[in-house]
């Protein structure tokens, strides 16, 4: 605390836990005892808990003189640029109209950013024909789907590729998801204008990818809805060319 008790607003205690809530831009501090793994933690110093260029979830607190209360605003997740004075400047992953988007961050604001599944989970990660036709998509220049493995995470859309169940070589499945799914989405079911603009951009995005895989060999199979008068391609399977 400062000398004195000006800078305290109000304060109270219960136990380990307590609160305070001060005059300043400080607003309200909730104190705790630190958990086993914290305190088993190595802390490092703030400037050197990031490296330009990793990515990180931003969680942008903000303090409202009026009220006398932090905001927490939505999150977003952002590339750290560099750190300075205090801060580290973090650049949004999706900018702002006009092509700006880095904002100076506290080191509390901050976390590693999530654990994303891009392209298959990584549970077939060692699937060889999974590598193969990861590897034959970003070859031709193909986004590959991105998907958050926390509730209500952003999803990219791409493609996305895990076998196909079954016995014997049943191939490879690739699908194109469009906000994380990989069919109609709930809103699409009940909106026809958006259910037809889904169809078309999955169509569209299911046939480049079939002309990438047949460029180099693979044989591929288009599976399409038999229950709707408009075509409607569901996913690709497909098999890597013959071994000689």
């Amino acid at each position: 605390m400062e000398p004195g008790k000006r800078a305290v607003r109000e304060m109270s205690a219960k136990g380990p836990h307590a609160r305070i809530v001060y005059n300043d831009v400080r607003g309200e501090v909730i104190l705790r005892p630190a958990t086993a793994v914290e305190t088993a933690s190595d802390i490092k110093l703030e400037a050197k808990r990031y490296a330009p260029g990793d990515t990180v979830t931003v969680r942008p607190v903000v303090y409202c003189p009026i009220t006398r209360r932090h905001r927490v605003l939505p999150e977003y997740d952002g590339t750290v640029v560099n750190w300075a004075s205090g801060h580290y400047n973090v650049r949004s992953l999706d900018a702002d109209e006009h092509g700006h988007g880095v904002r100076p961050c506290r080191v509390h604001e901050l976390r590693p950013a999530e654990e994303r599944m891009t392209g298959t989970a990584p549970w077939f990660e060692s699937h060889q024909d999974v590598n193969e036709a990861l590897a034959t998509l970003r070859t031709a220049g193909i986004p590959l789907a991105s998907l958050s493995t926390k509730r209500g995470g952003t999803c990219t859309d791409g493609a996305f590729v895990i076998p196909e169940p079954g016995e014997g070589n049943p191939g490879v499945r690739v699908s194109h998801l469009l906000n994380g799914w990989g069919e109609e989405t709930i809103a699409a079911r009940r909106n026809a204008t958006l259910r037809a603009q889904e169809r078309t951009t999955r169509n569209e995005a299911l046939d480049r990818y079939a002309e990438a895989f047949r460029t180099v060999g693979w044989k591929v199979m288009h599976a399409q809805a038999a229950t709707t008068s408009t075509r409607c391609v569901r996913h690709l399977v497909i098999w890597p060319p013959a071994s000689t």
